[in-house]
Formats: C-alpha cells, structure tokens, sequence
C-alpha cells in the first residue's frame, strides 16, 4: 500500500477487500456444496468439450455414457484414447470419423479416471455453460477491473498549462 501512495490508499483497500471477498467465496462450497472428486476434474479437462445433457459440443453429449458403454471401456478410453483408436476399437474409431476430433490422452491417475467415471454414472447433469457458482467471482472480477480502470485514468490525467 505504501507503494500506491496515499492518494489510492482508500481505493487500493476497497480492490484488497473485494480480492479478498473474491477468494473467500471458492466455487463448489456455495451454498454448502462439496464437489466430488470426479465433477472436479470433468470440469476442470472435459467440460470445454463434453456437456451432461447439454447437447455436443467439440465431443459427444455424455448423458447416459454409462448406460451405452461399460465402466472398462470407459475408463480404458478415458486413459488412452490414442490406444483405443490404433487398436481399432470400433466406437473410438466411430467417435473420431464422427466428430473429426481426437480426444487428448489427459495425464490424469488411475483414481481420476475412476472419479470421472462415477461422476458420469451419478445421473447429476454437469453445466452446458459457466456454472452459476461462478458468478460472484466473474462479478467481483468484473468489479476490480473496473475500479484498477479507473484508477488508472485518475492517474494517467495529466493537467498542462498552456503559456501564451
């Protein structure tokens, strides 16, 4: 604070609160939720690709993956996806011609892989887009650009005399 001068020291305590305000409010302990392990991690490497009942996306839909494939299959094809394909596994091979994507090969444990799979069997639909629990972060974070920004044009004013 020292640094910012007291000119910003009430302005750079209000950006401190709200950074701190913005971490304390972690997304998945909203509202006393606890995420799992595996909803974790398919939000974290799957979700830019994958929906649960959202619709396709850069890859298939997952709703009901477990129903239509085996938990082996699944945690085979989640592990290697490259494998599965050169071997020539018949729905590896019909997912990429498909949807002209390769899956990549995550480097995610054994136990991950697990994880992700009793997710997708949990029947609990993962978001299609943002999750609502990041809304009070992208607000926060939308709030303190806002304030560095003007901050930053009180600062950067500059007042010329003009002699004449």
């Amino acid at each position: 604070m020292i640094l910012l001068g007291r000119r910003l020291r009430g302005s750079a305590r209000c950006i401190l609160a709200l950074v701190a305000v913005n971490m304390a409010i972690t997304p998945g302990t909203l509202h006393g939720q606890e995420k799992s392990a595996g909803q974790r991690v398919f939000e974290t490497m799957c979700v830019a690709c994958h929906t649960i009942g959202g619709g396709v996306r850069i890859g298939p839909d997952l709703q009901g993956v477990t129903e239509r494939r085996t938990r082996d299959w699944m945690v085979r094809f989640i592990s290697d996806p490259d494998a599965m394909v050169a071997a020539g596994d018949s729905i590896a091979v019909a997912n990429l011609a498909q949807y002209g994507v390769r899956m990549p090969k995550f480097p995610l444990t054994a136990p991950q892989v697990e994880a992700v799979v009793d997710y997708l069997g949990g029947g609990v639909a993962a978001p299609a887009g943002r999750p609502a629990e990041y809304i009070p972060t992208l607000v926060l974070a939308a709030i303190v650009a806002a304030a560095f920004t003007l901050i930053a044009l009180r600062q950067g004013t500059k007042r010329m005399e003009t002699v004449a």
